[in-house]
């Protein structure tokens, strides 16, 4: 899996019975040229997708997060069931891994009692109540051969039955997110400008990792 953007503007894939090499490709900004060369003995298919939003859209996540949102909009846009809990909590990436790997991302989450977790095919999605949990967590994921990215902010926990899953959404959910293109095995990534937050840089300290690390660096271990 190749998860550090080319940066030359090409991507090229190599297609079999067995499936594609490599399985993922992540590209830089601009005109990218992408070359598939297939063996195989059935139809291909290669899914592209945008990973990075554009700074001037509004998430749900980031909506309903905002003080008294709910009340400014019209009631009928809004499912009577939605639940929407607003809290400050930790978020913790990792991107995405084969099939075969998902199982163990998975366990190696959930031994360190995550609030919410979700994995699948895109990778994992865990927060946690302390940044100090999180980080042991992201750890634990750098130890087993994962790449991981966290930050700390206030999001929304959002249910829209009481039968569905609750999901985490919000600034720190979709920063974690962006960060994990280049969140390669071993490598930790925190969110920009999380040096400064008091609960960080103390839970920092005590686990001995003297870099603080701005959105663009990296703790590797």
């Amino acid at each position: 899996m190749l998860d550090t953007p080319t940066g030359d503007g090409t991507a090229s894939f190599a297609a079999h019975d067995e499936g594609v090499d490599p399985p993922r490709i992540v590209v830089g900004p601009g005109e990218q040229r992408v070359t598939l060369s297939s063996r195989a003995s059935r139809a291909v298919e290669i899914a592209i997708e945008r990973t990075v939003r554009p700074p001037d859209v509004l998430s749900a996540g980031r909506l309903l997060g905002l003080p008294q949102a709910r009340g400014l909009l019209p009631a009928a846009l809004i499912d009577p069931n939605l639940k929407v809990e607003s809290l400050r909590f930790t978020t913790l990436g990792a991107p995405p891994v084969s099939a075969g790997q998902l199982d163990h991302l998975e366990r190696v989450l959930r031994a360190h009692g995550p609030r919410r977790l979700i994995v699948g095919d895109r990778g994992a999605l865990a927060t946690f109540d302390t940044f100090a949990q999180g980080l042991t967590a992201a750890r634990a994921l750098l130890a087993a051969g994962y790449g991981a990215a966290l930050s700390v902010g206030s999001a929304v926990e959002v249910q829209q039955r009481e039968t569905d899953p609750v999901v985490p959404m919000g600034a720190p959910v979709d920063e974690a997110l962006s960060l994990l293109a280049e969140a390669a095995p071993g490598r930790l990534l925190l969110g920009r400008g999380l040096e400064q937050d008091p609960e960080v840089s103390e839970a920092l300290r005590a686990a001995g990792l003297t870099a603080l690390v701005a959105r663009s660096g990296s703790v590797v271990e």
